[in-house]
């Protein structure tokens, strides 16, 4: 709906009281539903793992990396212009909306033109076909309504997660009832392109608000759109450059073995700090004239992330070989080793990403581009060699090295603009980091007990989450139980406990 100065609000819902509740809130809540939906996501990938070949995951990997590349070029930005926007009008959501929708079909275009090239450069013929198909589901994706943006810019994430939700389950159905059907990449590809058919037309059945042509505030959408563009193309050279040539080099099937691994190593970055960036980056937009405020935010939020991102990184690496076994099976055994590397990345990543959230919000975007492109050129330069010496763990292991530094260079920003010192980050840090150490040599020991692939993996994952728990919480109280992530998470889990005792208690009552 459009409220009286203009401005647009989610549907049913109203103004957030407390930024610090309302992100606190929708970090639990968006980073528990992602989990949840994780679910959805292992058996898809288990089922279509036991269906289709490393061939077919490593054709739609070097087509749908190419969408990327445009994808960061053409249609990066607008969600964020108007998030960070505190004076939005009508106007600036039907520009955002038609500046979204040109981005589309430019991107269409381009994948179109480039098919030819694309599949010259690969050596797969197959290409041509591909990529003009997938360009039917970009501008689908672009045609989305503008409107449930909202849920996230005025802390509405119940809303979001609604939306997300929904995306997700219908996404799932289709390309699972596809694979059965197909058994090859048609199924991943025809899968792509009508998920994102279906999740446009949700859209605009989950929110009321109907999208206008105007080009009125375009210099100012595209402004900010252009620079983060920008940031965002290097850092998605930082994050995607080996797929780019891999398919080159090595093969469709090596591609697709190395793709599966990364985005299974990427969890602890895509299943919580991904939707807790949907979370923060309104909540930093709410607070950023406030110094004081902005850092103790940034704290909490980064001790909650590391609670969960550390010991995730770490224990996907501990169980990769049982979890290859137990989910993709014998042919998928090359990904354990681009699974460990790259998921200490993904432990790097989901760290600073919350540091480049906030400098972004704060308007330092050319300090983010230079340390983006400073990453993006070393990749680049060691990339050819470390994959010609050591194939795909070559560009995994480099992937891993360069994170760490990047990490490094935030934390460096962060102290000097923000005014946080790296002794707090690390009295945030420190906890799980340890914890995590403690849980690994008992994690290890218990991988040979069973000789079953899917009992050892069971009790690596019961014996690592048992032994991080008690490690963190026994060092938590053992340091006179400190205002930190785990406060917050058992305030949180009180809430909730206390809510189901009501509802419960009121089921009885209404019962008897």
């Amino acid at each position: 709906m459009i409220e009286p100065d203009g401005k647009l609000i989610p549907a049913g819902g109203s103004r957030t009281a407390s930024v610090r509740t309302g992100v606190l809130k929708g970090v639990f809540r968006t980073v528990g539903a992602r989990w949840a939906l994780r679910a959805l996501g292992f058996i898809s990938t288990i089922v279509l793992a036991r269906l289709l070949m490393p061939e077919d995951f490593g054709l739609m990997a070097m087509a749908t990396v190419v969408i990327g590349l445009l994808d960061v070029l053409f249609s990066q930005g607008v969600d964020t212009a108007l998030i960070q926007n505190t004076s939005t009008t009508r106007a600036h959501w039907d520009t955002a909306w038609t500046v979204r929708v040109l981005q589309g079909a430019v991107m269409a275009l381009l994948l179109v033109a480039a098919a030819p090239f694309a599949a010259e450069f690969y050596g797969e013929p197959r290409i041509r076909l591909i990529m003009p198909v997938l360009a039917v589901g970009t501008l689908a994706a672009a045609a989305e309504n503008i409107g449930p943006v909202a849920f996230r810019k005025e802390l509405q994430f119940h809303r979001d997660f609604q939306f997300t939700v929904a995306k997700k389950v219908i996404q799932f159905i289709i390309v699972i009832s596809l694979g059965l059907l197909w058994r090859d990449y048609w199924a991943l590809m025809i899968g792509v392109v009508l998920g994102s058919v279906a999740s446009s037309g949700l859209s605009y059945g989950l929110h009321p608000f109907r999208p206008k042509w105007s080009l009125a505030k375009a210099p100012e959408i595209w402004g900010f759109s252009f620079r983060l563009a920008a940031i965002n193309f290097a850092s998605y050279l930082n994050s995607n450059a080996e797929k780019l040539v891999l398919g080159g080099l090595v093969g469709a099937e090596k591609t697709g073995i190395y793709f599966v691994g990364d985005e299974i190593a990427e969890i602890p970055y895509s299943e919580l700090v991904a939707p807790t960036s949907r979370v923060t980056v309104p909540g930093f937009a709410k607070i950023k004239h406030d110094p004081e405020r902005l850092r103790l935010a940034l704290l909490k939020i980064l001790g909650l992330v590391s609670l969960f991102s550390i010991p995730a990184a770490a224990g996907l690496a501990l169980v990769s070989h049982h979890l290859v076994a137990v989910l993709l099976g014998p042919r998928w055994i090359d990904t354990i080793g681009v699974i460990r590397l790259c998921a200490i990345s993904a432990g790097f990543v989901a760290i600073y990403s919350i540091f480049g959230n906030l400098l972004t919000i704060l308007g330092h975007l050319r300090t983010i581009m230079c340390v983006a492109y400073l990453n993006a050129f070393l990749f680049i330069i060691f990339l050819f060699p470390m994959i010609r010496y050591y194939g795909i763990l070559g560009a995994a292991a480099l992937k891993a090295m360069l994170s760490l530094m990047v990490f490094c260079f935030y934390g460096f920003l962060v102290n000097r603009i923000v005014r946080v010192g790296i002794i707090e980050m690390l009295s945030v840090l420190w906890r799980p980091l340890v914890a995590t150490a403690l849980m690994i040599v008992p994690c290890v020991s218990v991988a040979d007990l069973f000789s079953l692939p899917a009992a050892a993996l069971m009790c690596q994952i019961a014996v690592g989450a048992t032994c991080y728990g008690v490690a963190l919480f026994g060092i938590w109280v053992a340091m006179g139980c400190p205002d930190g992530g785990e406060r917050d998470l058992l305030d949180m889990v009180g809430e909730r406990a206390t809510g189901l005792h009501r509802g419960l208690a009121m089921l009885v009552k209404f019962r008897n």
